[in-house]
């Protein structure tokens, strides 16, 4: 997988997450899909800095 693969996915995984989080009513489930993609994002920016 290259590395602009690996970046791809991880935005992707970030902008689905984003989308179901706006639809759940559940405001439990928001949180954790809110920490989830949190952390997706802080894994992107590191992968982004390891690779620059």
């Amino acid at each position: 997988m290259t590395n602009i693969e690996i970046t791809w996915y991880l935005r992707r995984a970030i902008d689905d997450i984003r989308n179901v989080e706006e639809k759940v009513r559940n405001k439990e489930d928001a949180n954790i899909l809110r920490d989830i993609r949190a952390k997706l994002h802080k894994l992107r920016v590191k992968y982004d800095l390891l690779k620059s």
